[in-house]
């Protein structure tokens, strides 16, 4: 008896404490969080089936910090182990694209930095300056890129904004693309109009390839601060803030930003975060001086990378009759951990959903192996179409002559008493025998007439 009563407290000791409790697999301390809205995407022009794109990250829950999740190696692995559900439907992706740790594929990520050249990059409060501090930040985080990724440099201050974004190359990675920034002189700061010049660049390359994944990164030491004389003419205004933040939101780009200085008094945070996309506080990162900058892009290069990305096929044929959706989605790690999430998407439109993209090659080649072909789907369309049809027909048909019949019956008709000899048919007399005829046959007028049926003749002519 005391050895069970001992053996009961020690096991009641172990669950009050952590150290003896073991790692659940499902624990939701880490989830998956859209990294970009989920995409509706068609196939080719014409074909109405519903495809999606995704993109997801992993994050601390409740904190929302970034997460660092092993990605199995094997994309056919891979696709296995990403589980989704849409109502009763579970399926899985029918296309990834290789993690960034994966030999199978080079990366492909389209990343523009802005780099902000403003007069004020020239302070000393960070020695040597703020802009030779940036610059070589700026240059270890480029080295960091995989093959595969094309990087654009592009600065800005608010002289020929559009011209400089416009100009910037997207190319392999290379630290000379840094070296070859200018040096600031006397510019303000077009910070709202060069993010709009560039994400209609980066619209621009996703339009072209929609496989990669395009991402700005924003490095600013000040605030949106135009108008003066020598300032571009048309640049936007603080007015044009809420216009900027809505073209972010629909064009679904990951947006980033840097705030370098001194916070309230060199930069706006709340404008900083306004910027980012999606817009939550770990896609803005504030940073003091060399060591932190450095951290910050690191942090951004890190969030770009642990991504899942795939493209998947719920059914639906019609994607124009959607309205809204909602995916869970779970992910299986290498070491047997599942993390979940949820993947909303809304159709936007109250007349008709439109295709975002289309699928890219390697996706376009992956859904060629649905077990749903296209044209089998038509047909049984047509066939669905005729067979509700011919049903409905019926059923009018069977109104039309039914209905009549039980409501207002039809009298019976007579019919001739059982038992009684039939008539014998003769032929209508000639009329050399009608004189015979009429002295045998009682006259009509005389006695009663006839009283029954069975007295009627019949003659045959």
């Amino acid at each position: 008896m005391k050895k069970s009563l001992f053996a009961f407290c020690l096991g009641l000791a172990c669950l009050s404490f952590p150290g003896c409790r073991s790692e659940n697999p499902t624990s939701d301390r880490i989830i998956l969080k859209e990294a970009t809205k989920t995409e509706l995407r068609s196939f080719k022009e014409g074909d109405q089936r519903a495809f999606f794109h995704a993109d997801l990250k992993f994050v601390n829950n409740p904190e929302g910090t970034p997460a660092k999740i092993g990605l199995h190696e094997k994309n056919e692995v891979l696709k296995e182990k990403i589980t989704l559900r849409e109502g009763k439907k579970v399926f899985h992706p029918f296309y990834v694209f290789p993690p960034e740790t994966s030999s199978e594929g080079q990366s492909k990520r389209d990343v523009m930095i802005l780099f902000d050249v403003s007069g004020s990059m020239n302070f000393t409060d960070i020695a040597p300056n703020r802009f030779e501090v940036a610059k070589n930040a700026a240059r270890e985080v480029v080295r960091t890129f995989r093959p595969g990724d094309q990087v654009a440099v592009a600065s800005f201050d608010s002289r020929q904004v559009k011209n400089r974004i416009d100009a910037a190359q997207f190319q392999s990675p290379s630290a000379s693309q840094i070296d070859e920034l200018p040096r600031p002189v006397d510019g303000n700061t077009a910070l709202y109009s060069a993010t709009d010049f560039a994400l209609d660049r980066l619209n621009r390359q996703k339009q072209r390839d929609s496989s990669r994944q395009p991402i700005l990164i924003i490095l600013t030491d000040g605030r949106n601060d135009v108008g003066h004389r020598s300032d571009d003419p048309g640049l936007m205004t603080e007015n044009d803030l809420s216009k900027l933040t809505g073209k972010i939101d629909q064009l679904n780009i990951q947006v980033f930003t840097i705030g370098f200085g001194q916070s309230g008094k060199d930069f706006d945070e709340d404008k900083l975060r306004q910027l980012t996309y999606p817009r939550d506080k770990n896609q803005y990162f504030p940073a003091s001086d060399a060591e932190s900058l450095r951290k910050a892009l690191g942090e951004v290069r890190e969030q770009s990378s642990n991504q899942l990305r795939f493209a998947f096929f719920p059914g639906y044929l019609d994607y124009q009759q959607l309205k809204s959706l909602s995916f869970e989605v779970e992910y299986e790690t290498p070491s047997g951990r599942i993390i979940k999430g949820v993947m909303p998407w809304d159709c936007g439109a109250s007349s008709g959903c439109v295709a975002k993209a289309r699928l890219s090659g390697e996706e376009s080649v992956a859904a060629l192996g649905i077990s749903i072909p296209e044209q089998e789907n038509r047909w049984k369309k047509v066939l669905l179409l005729l067979g509700q049809l011919a049903i409905f027909s019926g059923g009018i048909a069977a109104l039309w002559f039914l209905l009549p019949r039980l409501l207002w019956p039809s009298p019976s008709l007579p019919q001739l008493p059982r038992n009684i000899k039939k008539p014998i048919l003769s032929k209508r007399p000639s009329p050399a025998n009608q004189r015979g005829l009429d002295e045998e046959l009682p006259s009509p007028r005389e006695g009663k007439g006839r009283q029954r049926f069975e007295e009627t003749r019949i003659y045959e002519d």
